[in-house]
């Protein structure tokens, strides 16, 4: 995009900047404020000599997948076998952890039902009290929290 300075100049700009990158001008080397909006919209009513913030895409737009896929997976080994007493330790702090910061994401993005739904699984796999079912219920609980997990990947996304 181009960028026009006080002096009158246009200046090459990256479509994609980085947050708190800073450009100057090439004819008078005065710092360049712009913002950069989805939309074009008229800057007619900018007051010279104010910085204004850069806006540029955030490296945490969409929430990070990690937490999410590690859940699920430790998740779903549960259910293919018998595994020694620490690993489910292992599974409820991994899946109650996931949740929780999936609940957080969720509800930053204003998705307030997937806050609840991850809020309700970080209760159920909740290391400090744990909730004591028979292994053929959690076997059934452990596939269902898998694909809530898995489902949330797509869905906590921010919307473009």
């Amino acid at each position: 995009m181009t960028v026009k300075c006080r002096c009158g100049q246009g200046n090459r700009v990256p479509d994609e900047t980085e947050r708190g990158s800073r450009y100057r001008c090439g004819k008078c080397g005065e710092e360049l404020h712009f913002i950069v909006t989805a939309i074009p919209i008229p800057l007619n009513n900018v007051v010279p000599d104010t910085p204004y913030r850069i806006a540029s895409r955030d490296a945490h737009e969409n929430m990070s997948k990690v937490p999410a896929i590690v859940s699920a997976v430790l998740l779903l080994l549960a259910v293919l076998g018998r595994w020694p007493y620490g690993f489910y330790t292992l599974l409820r702090l991994g899946a109650c952890g996931g949740a929780v910061y999936l609940a957080v994401q969720a509800n930053a993005l204003r998705r307030f039902a997937w806050a609840w739904i991850m809020g309700g699984v970080a209760v159920l796999f909740n290391p400090l009290v744990p909730i004591r079912l028979p292994r053929s219920a959690w076997q059934v609980i452990d596939v269902v929290a898998a694909v809530v997990f898995a489902a949330s990947i797509p869905m906590l996304r921010k919307r473009p």
